[in-house]
């Protein structure tokens, strides 16, 4: 069973999405509201570059967000980032409270949920 949601926004060939735990967006025409409905429904992770998951995130979570914080980038620097950085991210959306988690070119952030959503 899946566990993350790939947005259209980011390149489909990666080998880290040729796994049974990534499903790639059905419809890269889908408005950001269905996007977080779908994820919402089937317990998906979105994975994505649209920073307005993570406003969604923080204030009305879950689903989860992984945002990959790397402004214009080319596939190359894609694949570098998430090739050092995609286990630690993973494993950090799975922490208890987990909301959003932020991927930068040198470090990730986790972003838990407000102390009266625990």
């Amino acid at each position: 069973m899946a566990e993350y949601l790939i947005d259209a926004n980011l390149p489909k060939k990666l080998v880290f999405w040729r796994d049974s735990d990534c499903e790639m967006l059905p419809d890269s025409q889908w408005h950001d509201s269905v996007i977080w409905r779908y994820a919402r429904q089937h317990q998906l992770t979105i994975v994505t570059r649209d920073a307005d998951f993570e406003r969604l995130a923080l204030l009305e979570g879950p689903p989860i967000v992984i945002l990959l914080c790397v402004g214009p980038a080319s596939r190359r620097v894609i694949w570098e980032i998430l090739e050092r950085w995609w286990p630690t991210a993973q494993a950090a959306s799975r922490l208890p409270g987990c909301r959003l988690v932020r991927i930068y070119p040198d470090w990730v952030e986790t972003v838990p949920s407000p102390v009266a959503d625990l």
